[in-house]
């Protein structure tokens, strides 16, 4: 009588576990299934008015005048395939304290790199580059050929050095006594970075 109420009860669990598997399998192989209720679609959003833009002048930073935050004479421009800063003053490169020697952490960062009319975001930051003794570099989304390749760098002196990923040396920046950073690309085009 055991042995019957034992088979009895196998039975009974093959038979339930195979409708429950049953039931699954029609489900997930395009079987009919429970049907199932739609969600609400939300309401449409009503659009936003349109009208007319006003734009007027910024108030001065600090209620003080505007005048020593733009000054023509200190801007870029380019002429045929060279950059030339017109600022000759002896100001900083784009507002970084660049007095005394350089260091990693005046470098640390983005920066602005010109080469003729290309101009790329290159971001200097303090991560070893493997074993190389450098730190990593990037241009991201620059279409200047030597720029775009720039992976790592390095501080010697008033020098900075940019490297590619084939620790091929493709660029170099000095410190100029107007505290400027200019330099060159491997292929002889002239870069300036400004921060």
């Amino acid at each position: 009588m055991i042995v019957k109420r034992n088979t009895a009860l196998a039975l009974a669990a093959v038979l339930l576990a195979s409708t429950t598997l049953g039931a699954c399998s029609s489900q997930r192989f395009g079987g009919a299934g429970p049907t199932s209720t739609a969600l609400p679609q939300p309401a449409p959003i009503t659009p936003v008015q349109t009208g007319a833009v006003q734009s007027s002048d910024l108030p001065p930073i600090g209620g003080t005048t505007n005048s020593g935050l733009y000054d023509p004479s200190t801007q870029t421009t380019a002429s045929g395939d060279f950059t030339t800063l017109n600022d000759v003053s002896g100001a900083s490169t784009g507002g970084r304290d660049l007095s005394g020697p350089l260091t990693m952490e005046k470098l640390l960062g983005g920066w602005t790199v010109t080469a003729g009319v290309e101009q790329c975001r290159l971001n200097l930051t303090y991560t070893a580059k493997g074993s190389t003794g450098r730190y990593r570099a990037s241009t991201p989304g620059c279409t200047q050929e030597t720029l775009a390749g720039i992976t790592s760098w390095q501080l010697l002196g008033s020098q900075i050095q940019f490297y590619n990923d084939a620790n091929e040396l493709i660029g170099t920046v000095f410190k100029s006594p107007d505290n400027r950073l200019v330099g060159t690309l491997a292929g002889g085009q002239s870069i300036t970075m400004t921060g």
